[in-house]
């Protein structure tokens, strides 16, 4: 029996990959000012509010990369429950992998259009 997900369910992952990406990279953003303020002779107080920053942000993406895994977790458990295995494709190639319509066609590469699989995709999540 397959359990009923929804496509915002199913999208959480891909939010939380978006959002772990920005923490990342704005921790490497706070880590070049603090190398650039090391150079140029930045003062102890903003190094140590530097790195509070670098501290507090390394924390949040940490946080969101336990959601990463906990999202990926119970889309695989979801992805078991289902029987067809070209579904199961769509769903993993898109969810998981986060890729387009059109990319999704082509991995699947059946003659299948971009429109043909999210049809395909609604159908079987309505």
């Amino acid at each position: 029996m397959t359990t009923k997900m929804d496509k915002k369910k199913l999208s959480q992952l891909y939010q939380l990959n978006r959002d772990y990406n920005k923490l990342s990279q704005k921790l490497l953003d706070l880590k070049f000012e603090q190398a650039d303020s090391v150079l140029n002779g930045g003062g102890v107080t903003d190094q140590e509010d530097l790195e509070a920053m670098i501290r507090v942000v390394k924390k949040q993406r940490d946080l969101a990369f336990t959601s990463c895994l906990y999202e990926l977790k119970r889309i695989y458990r979801y992805l078991d429950t289902v029987s067809d295995s070209r579904m199961r494709l769509i769903l993993s190639l898109r969810y998981i992998n986060a890729l387009s319509w059109s990319q999704v066609a082509a991995c699947i590469n059946n003659g299948l259009t971009a429109d043909d699989v999210k049809k395909m995709h609604d159908r079987f999540l309505s």
